[in-house]
């Protein structure tokens, strides 16, 4: 059944069951519907980079050349799904161009109940196909493993002979059942003493405080990005070739800026700031949802690096994580190093696939002859 929104924009509603099924653009989004979203993923333990605060944030640093919408499920009663997307027009093998369809943000996707029936999650996928624009690429975003949405996605694809590519991506996850003191004694011998002592020089001589902010007035937003940044230019960090995660490219700051806002406004956001003799030295910036937390960001002065502050600043955040009742701090990626503090890893997978026409097929090879012509950089693994 067709319709469209009082505001002449395109809605199409399809009903299954008693399900309707919606797709709006970005700017028609309702402040009722991000209020509805957000109440959806506290209700569903959704992650915080599930939330719309973190898919708020990406949307409004995309591309102005990029369409994004909201696709949504609800029944008379409730909501019971949503997925954030966009397309974009993207020249691939610098000769072909494709119409790519993503998620607003690389952690986004789809979010939804778990409590339905199978023919739900189906039926989610399948409208949400029958209203995007035409796509030649799709990617989709993370999903843990298990979650329903991903399977209906392997069999949507699969009865239509579309190949999928799937990347797999661990998440450290600190586990919270313990407490900190059990926490402690789980980590290496090596790992407990430099703690120790890091605590030793810094509290007992009385020179470093370290100050958690959990309300925000908008000056002390304002106040604290300052801080931050101010600790953040005087770090290693500033030498990163990472443009996805570097804060001095504006983009990325302008991002980061912005998750601080929509997160703070919601109530799930955290920020940890260590001085030394009254010097900002180290920060960190948490995000929460529904006792699940995301350690964000997180950058030392260099200049304090052989005092230990970073080794003792994550581990004073994780002493608040587990004694305010978080059940699990999730660490957003499964680097090495992180693996001192870590008692879980969360699977998750994201896939990439092209649609059965004649451009996709052919974006697809070029898409793969690229990783082995001369010189080309061979994927990583979980990018």
């Amino acid at each position: 059944m067709a319709s469209a929104n009082t505001d002449g924009s395109a809605c199409l509603v399809t009903e299954c069951v008693m399900t309707e099924f919606h797709t709006v653009q970005y700017q028609d989004i309702s402040d009722d519907l991000w209020e509805q979203w957000e109440n959806c993923c506290k209700s569903w333990q959704a992650y915080p980079f599930q939330a719309p605060a973190w898919a708020r944030a990406c949307a409004e640093n995309l591309s102005a050349d990029a369409k994004k919408y909201l696709f949504f499920a609800r029944d008379a009663d409730k909501y019971l799904g949503f997925l954030p997307y966009r397309t974009e027009k993207v020249v691939t093998g610098r000769m072909l161009p494709i119409m790519q369809c993503k998620p607003w943000a690389r952690f986004g996707g789809a979010i939804a109940s778990q409590n339905e029936d199978e023919e739900f999650y189906k039926q989610f996928i399948d409208q949400f196909h029958a209203q995007i624009p035409k796509w030649h690429n799709l990617e989709s975003g993370l999903l843990q493993d298990g979650d329903r949405i991903l399977e209906a996605q392997d069999q949507f694809y699969a009865e239509r002979g579309l190949k999928l590519r799937r990347k797999e991506v661990g998440m450290s996850e600190i586990m919270s059942e313990s407490g900190f003191e059990g926490f402690l004694s789980s980590l290496s011998p090596k790992w407990r003493y430099s703690y120790r002592k890091a605590v030793s020089d810094h509290f007992e001589p009385g020179r470093t405080s370290i100050d958690h902010y959990e309300t925000f007035s908008e000056d002390d937003l304002r106040s604290l990005k300052k801080r931050v940044m101010g600790i953040y230019k005087e770090s290693w960090k500033t030498a990163s070739t990472d443009t996805e995660n570097n804060l001095l490219l504006p983009r990325i700051y302008n991002r980061f800026s912005d998750l601080m806002d929509f997160s703070a406004r919601s109530g799930g956001l955290h920020v940890v700031i260590a001085t030394i003799d009254g010097d900002d030295a180290a920060f960190s910036v948490g995000l929460h949802q529904n006792k699940l937390y995301c350690s964000y960001q997180t950058a030392y002065k260099e200049k304090y690096k052989k005092l230990g502050i970073g080794r003792l600043l994550h581990m004073e955040s994780f002493r608040f994580v587990m004694e305010n009742g978080f059940s699990t701090n999730n660490l957003l990626s499964d680097q090495g190093f992180k693996s001192h503090y870590t008692n879980r890893v969360a699977r998750f997978s994201y896939m990439n696939v092209f649609n059965n026409n004649l451009p996709a097929r052919l974006a697809e090879s070029l898409a793969y002859a690229k990783r082995y012509l001369p010189g080309a950089k061979k994927p990583v693994k979980g990018s």
